[in-house]
């Protein structure tokens, strides 16, 4: 049993307790976004269910959820093409929801940008690593403390950071 039906209160709530979270609107529907990026709205394409959030992941992480519980997660024609997975609200418990949008946080573009360049990685105990040129800007930016740490990473994602910390994070800028 799922537990009750989920709402946008519910998503704000949970949104609003990561770091840097600011309350918005995309495209005049609610939304959560962090530097004035979105990553989690309700889905108003017409292609979409009522009550449907969308949340930006990456196109394998969507593919391996929908495989995973398609009653919960989908995608319809018109949002293949973009970063995002399609959740109904009245069937996702809310510790999947937290899970996702943690998620989708992570991968804002211009925290996605920051990581891919090497200013920014992940440690292996979750907390997030900024190069001292560019700390103190994203922390006052995202609104967060420096010992931030995100959700568990699966062993997949932590044998990724770990290539990522040894070959793209920027190591030399870590004591300037």
């Amino acid at each position: 049993m799922r537990g009750k039906k989920l709402a946008f209160d519910t998503v704000r709530e949970i949104g609003l307790a990561l770091p840097g979270v600011k309350d918005g609107t995309a495209y005049g529907s609610p939304a959560l976004k962090v530097a004035d990026q979105m990553f989690a709205c309700i889905a108003i394409n017409r292609s979409a269910e009522p009550d449907t959030l969308a949340v930006r992941v990456g196109f394998d992480q969507r593919e391996e959820l929908i495989a995973g519980d398609p009653d919960v997660y989908y995608v319809t024609d018109h949002y293949v093409d973009h970063p995002v997975v399609l959740v109904r609200l009245g069937r996702v418990h809310r510790d999947a929801l937290r899970g996702l949008l943690e998620l989708g946080l992570l991968l804002s573009p211009h925290i996605d940008h920051l990581f891919d360049e090497g200013y920014i990685t992940f440690s292996s105990d979750q907390a997030l690593v900024i190069v001292l040129e560019v700390r103190d800007k994203l922390l006052d930016a995202w609104g967060i403390d420096a010992g931030v740490r995100v959700g568990e990473f699966s062993r997949a994602q932590n044998g990724y950071l770990e290539y990522h910390r040894i070959n793209v994070f920027k190591h030399e800028l870590l004591e300037l």
